[in-house]
C-alpha cells in the first residue's frame, strides 16, 4: 500500500502511520471517486479506487495525466463555468470528463484547497449526473413537446364530470380558453351540450380502457367542433384512476369532408350533364346527368373527344368563337345543338370553364349542360306550382288574387257585381291535434274536392292557407243569388268525411263580401270577408254578410289588444266566485275563481273577450298566475274567517301548462299565501289535454301528489280519445253548459250526460255539472248520479265581498 502513495506522503522523511491511516480512509477508501490535483499545473497527483474504477485508468495512468486531459471544455469555459458557480452560490462546477474508453461523461466536481504536509492541493469529489441529465433533458424535450404540440393533450379526473388536471396549450386553444390556467377551471363536462353525453363517454371508458372517437363538442366562446378524442384509462401511483387522452380538432377536416361529400352528390344527382376533360381535351369523368341525357355511359366516352356528340349543326367559326371566349375570358357559355347516342338531336344550354393549376396553366375543362327541353318543362311546372296549392291542387292565394283584380276591371268596365266568399273548417285544429295531419291533409283534400264540384267554371276556388277558402263569384245579381251559393257551399262541406273507417263530422263558417258594395280593392275586399266569416263562427252562423259594424267589431278588438297589458299593469282586472254545492242539499263543497276585465271606459268586459287576446299576445301567463294568486289569497281570508268549503277552483290555460314550470309556479303561490295544497283544484279544459308532453303531466302528478285536485273542464266537447284518462291525475269532471241547457227534455243530452256520469264514476272521479238554472235541471241530475253542481240556481259568479256565507257551511248569498 506504501508503494502507491503520492510523493508528497513519501517524502525524505516518510508520515507518520496515524497520517497515512487517515489519508487512506478520507480519501482512498472512499467509495465516492476522487482526485488530488495540483492547482499550479493541474496534474493529478492522487486518484482514488473510485475514481480509477469510473474513468477507466490505473492510478499509474492518472498521474500521468492533468485535469485538462479529462475536461473536455477548453480553458475560457472552464474558467466561465467557475465564475457562474460563484454567481449562484454552487458548491460544485459542471463539466464533461471523457473517460478512458472515449465514453463522454456529465459530472459535477466538488472541488477545494487541501493542505497536506505544507502543499496546497485541490481535493475533488467527482460527481456523475449523466443519467439525471438526460433524464432532466428528455422531460424537458417532452415537456416541449407536450407544450409544442398542435393536437391538444390532457389528463382528467375519472367520472361524469372529469375535473382537468393537466393539459397542454393546444388544448386550452382548442377549446377557447384563454389560457392553461383557465382550462384547468374547468371540467370536461362543460363542454358537451348535455351532461348525458359526458357521462356515457366516461363509463364506456371505464368499461373499455381505451376509445377513440369522433364527438361534437361546445367551447368556451359557444362555438360547437368536431374533435377526434383518443382517450385511455391509467392506475396512478396512488390508486387513483384517471382519464389520459389527445384531442384533434377536425372541424375543417370535418366540413371539407362535408363538402367533399356535397361535392360528389352535386356532381353524381344534379340535373345538369357534366363533362371533365384533361387539357387536350380527352373525357376523363362524367356524372350520372350525361348518361340520362346522352345515352352514353362512362365507359363508352373515357378517353374520347367530346365531339363525338357533335350534330354537325354548327360550324368553324362556331367553335372557334367558343374557343377564342376559353382562352380570353376563362369560359364560354352559351346554346349548342348535340346529338345522343340514339341519333336524336337536342338543344343544349352549355357553360365550358377553364381549371388553371398554381402556375396558371391550363389543366383542364369542365363543362355544365341542361337540356333545354327539360328546362323549359320545369319552367311551365314552376309556373303551376306558383299558381296551385300544392296540398289541394286549388288555386293559391296568388293567382286568386289576380283574377280577383281581373274580375273587379271586369265588373268596373261592365258595370256588374261580384263576390267573394271567405271558408273556414270549423275546429279543424281539433282534427289535427287529436287525428294527427295526415288525417287534417285528408279532409282538406276531401273539402278542396267538394268546392269544385259546387262552383261554375266561370268561379274560382283557391286555399287561402290553413283550412281557409276562397271562392270567387263574377257576375252576380243579387245578394240573394250569393246567400244561395253560401248555402249550398256550407251544406256539401258540411257532410261528414269518410277518413278511413272515421266519420268525421265537420262544419263550415263563411263570410261574404259584395263589390263594389263594400269594397274598392281585392285586399280590402279579403279583409271583409274574413272579418264577417270571424264573425259567423262566434255566432254560431253558416255564413254573414260583411257590414261596418264587423269592421268596429274587428277595430275594437285590435284597441282592446293594445290596452291589455296596461289593464294588467293597473289592476283593473277583478275576480268573481261562483259557488259549488251539493245538490243533495245545498252545501257549499267549493267556489270557482272567475276573472273579470273592469275596463275604465267600457265596464266589465267579458273572458271570451279578452281571454283569446292575452293568449296571442303572450300575457295569458302573468294574468294566470295573477288569477291563481288573488285566488289563494281569498281562499286563505275565508278559511282563516271560519268559512268551510273543500277547494277553490282555477282555470288554467292550456300555455300555462306549457310553460315549462308550471307545477313550480303553483307551489310559490301556495307557500306565498299559505294556502294548503289540499284547498285549491286547477280546471284544465279537455281540448288542451290533447298531445300533452310527458314533462306536463309529470307537473300534474306532482301537483296532485302534494294534493292539489285537478278537474277537466268541458269535457264531452272535444275530439280527443278517452284513453288519456287513464295515464292523467283527474279527481273530477265537469260536464259542460252545452249538454244541461235542454235537460232533462233533450234525449240526445239526457244519454250524453248520463254517460258522462257514468263514465266518472266507474273511474272514481267525483262529477260536477254546470250551467244548472232551473231546479228540475237539478232533481234530474241528481238522480242520475251527479252529486255536484254549479250555476245561477245556486248563484251568480260576483265578487268576494258580494259574497254571504251561511253560518251552518250552505252555499252563500249575494249581499
Amino acid at each position: 500500500m506504501e508503494q502507491d502513495l503520492p510523493e508528497f506522503l513519501k517524502g525524505d522523511e516518510p508520515c507518520c502511520a496515524d497520517i497515512i491511516e487517515f489519508y487512506l480512509e478520507m480519501f482512498r477508501r472512499n467509495t465516492a471517486p476522487k482526485l488530488l490535483i495540483d492547482p499550479e499545473d493541474g496534474v493529478i497527483v492522487d486518484a482514488n479506487a473510485a475514481a480509477c474504477q469510473f474513468y477507466g485508468y490505473s492510478l499509474s495512468e492518472f498521474r500521468k495525466l492533468t485535469v485538462a486531459d479529462l475536461n473536455l471544455l477548453p480553458a475560457e469555459e472552464v474558467r466561465a463555468e467557475m465564475r457562474r458557480a460563484r454567481e449562484e452560490e454552487r458548491r460544485y462546477f459542471e463539466f464533461q470528463h471523457r473517460l478512458a474508453s472515449g465514453e463522454v461523461r456529465f459530472v459535477q466536481v466538488y472541488s477545494g484547497p487541501i493542505l497536506i504536509r505544507g502543499r496546497h492541493l485541490l481535493h475533488s469529489i467527482i460527481h456523475d449526473y449523466t443519467e439525471p441529465l438526460k433524464h432532466r433533458q428528455t422531460l424537458e424535450e417532452y415537456k416541449h413537446i407536450f407544450e409544442q404540440l398542435p393536437v391538444g393533450v390532457y389528463r382528467n379526473e375519472a367520472g361524469r364530470e372529469g375535473k382537468f388536471l393537466e393539459v397542454n396549450p393546444a388544448m386550452a386553444r382548442i377549446l377557447g380558453a384563454e389560457s392553461v390556467d383557465e382550462l384547468l377551471k374547468h371540467e370536461a363536462s362543460d363542454f358537451y351540450d348535455g351532461k348525458q353525453e359526458r357521462a356515457a363517454f366516461s363509463e364506456e371508458l371505464q368499461q373499455k380502457g381505451i376509445i377513440r372517437r369522433e364527438i361534437q363538442l361546445r367551447t368556451l366562446r359557444g362555438d360547437h367542433i368536431w374533435a377526434l378524442v383518443t382517450a385511455s384509462r391509467y392506475l396512478l401511483d396512488n390508486g387513483k384512476t384517471v382519464f389520459n387522452g389527445v384531442l384533434e380538432d377536425i372541424t375543417a377536416q370535418k366540413i371539407a369532408e362535408r363538402d367533399l361529400r356535397q361535392a360528389v352528390t352535386v356532381f353524381e344527382n344534379t340535373q345538369e350533364g357534366i363533362v371533365i376533360t384533361d387539357a387536350n381535351v380527352r373525357i376523363q369523368a362524367v356524372n350520372r346527368a350525361f348518361t340520362r341525357i346522352t345515352g352514353y355511359t362512362e365507359q363508352e366516352v373515357i378517353g374520347k373527344n367530346p365531339s363525338m356528340l357533335s350534330s354537325g349543326f354548327h360550324d368553324e367559326s362556331f367553335f372557334a368563337g367558343m374557343w377564342s371566349a376559353l382562352a380570353e375570358e376563362g369560359f364560354w357559355s352559351g346554346e349548342i345543338w348535340n346529338r345522343r347516342k340514339d341519333g336524336s338531336v337536342y338543344p343544349e344550354l352549355a357553360t365550358i370553364s377553364q381549371v388553371l393549376d398554381g402556375h396558371g396553366h391550363v389543366s383542364q375543362y369542365v363543362a355544365i349542360f341542361t337540356d333545354i327541353s327539360r328546362i323549359k318543362d320545369y319552367q311551365h311546372e314552376l309556373e303551376k306550382l306558383a299558381h296551385s296549392d300544392p296540398l289541394t291542387g286549388l288555386a293559391n292565394r296568388l293567382l286568386f288574387h289576380e283574377r280577383l283584380n281581373q274580375a273587379m276591371s271586369t265588373a268596373r268596365r261592365n258595370g256588374e257585381r261580384l263576390a267573394i266568399l271567405f271558408l273556414d273548417l270549423d275546429n279543424f285544429k281539433d282534427v289535427n291535434d287529436s287525428l294527427g295531419h295526415p288525417v287534417g291533409d285528408q279532409v282538406l283534400r276531401e273539402a278542396a274536392r267538394r268546392l269544385l264540384e259546387v262552383s261554375n267554371e266561370d268561379q274560382t276556388v283557391a286555399r287561402f292557407g290553413g283550412d281557409e277558402f276562397l271562392y270567387l263569384v263574377p257576375r252576380i245579381e243579387s245578394s240573394g243569388e250569393v246567400a244561395l251559393v253560401a248555402d249550398q257551399v256550407a251544406r256539401t262541406l258540411g257532410e261528414p268525411y269518410r277518413i278511413g273507417d272515421r266519420n268525421l263530422n265537420i262544419t263550415v263558417s263563411l263570410g261574404l263580401t259584395i263589390f263594389p258594395d263594400h269594397a274598392a280593392s281585392a285586399d280590402e275586399m279579403i279583409q271583409q270577408a274574413d272579418t264577417a266569416m270571424y264573425r259567423a263562427k262566434k255566432d254560431g252562423l253558416r255564413y254573414r254578410f260583411y257590414s261596418q259594424e264587423l269592421t268596429d267589431d274587428a277595430t275594437r278588438r285590435v284597441r282592446l289588444a293594445s290596452e291589455l297589458r296596461r289593464g294588467l299593469e293597473r289592476e283593473e282586472f277583478q275576480l268573481n266566485f261562483q259557488p259549488q254545492v251539493s245538490l243533495a242539499n245545498g252545501e257549499l263543497i267549493g267556489l270557482e275563481a272567475l276573472v273579470r276585465w273592469k275596463h275604465p271606459s267600457e265596464g266589465m268586459i267579458s273572458p271570451d273577450s279578452f281571454i283569446p287576446l292575452a293568449e296571442t299576445m303572450g300575457l295569458i301567463i302573468p294574468l294566470g298566475e295573477w288569477v291563481l294568486r288573488n285566488a289563494c289569497m281569498q281562499a286563505k281570508l275565508w278559511l282563516d274567517k271560519g268559512i268551510h268549503f273543500r277547494r277553490v277552483a282555477v282555470n288554467v290555460s292550456p300555455q300555462q301548462l306549457q310553460s315549462g314550470d308550471f307545477a313550480n309556479r303553483v307551489f310559490a303561490i301556495l307557500q306565498e299565501t299559505g294556502l294548503s295544497a289540499s284547498h285549491l283544484e286547477i280546471e284544465i279544459t279537455e281540448n288542451s289535454l290533447m298531445d300533452l308532453a310527458e314533462s306536463i303531466v309529470e307537473q300534474l302528478h306532482s301537483l296532485r301528489a302534494e294534493g292539489v285536485a285537478v278537474a277537466i273542464d268541458d269535457f264531452g266537447v272535444g275530439y280527443s280519445s278517452l284513453s288519456y284518462l287513464k295515464d292523467l291525475p283527474v279527481d273530477r269532471l265537469k260536464i259542460d253548459r252545452s249538454f244541461v241547457s235542454a235537460l232533462p227534455h233533450d234525449q240526445s243530452l239526457n244519454a250524453i250526460s248520463r254517460a258522462i256520469i257514468g263514465l266518472g264514476k266507474n273511474l272514481g272521479f267525483e262529477v260536477i255539472a254546470e250551467g244548472i238554472e232551473l231546479e228540475e235541471q237539478r232533481r234530474h241530475l241528481l238522480h242520475e248520479g251527479c252529486e255536484q253542481g254549479q250555476g245561477f240556481l245556486f248563484g251568480r259568479p260576483v265578487p268576494a265581498e258580494s259574497l254571504v256565507f251561511q253560518k251552518n257551511g250552505e252555499m252563500p248569498g249575494n249581499s
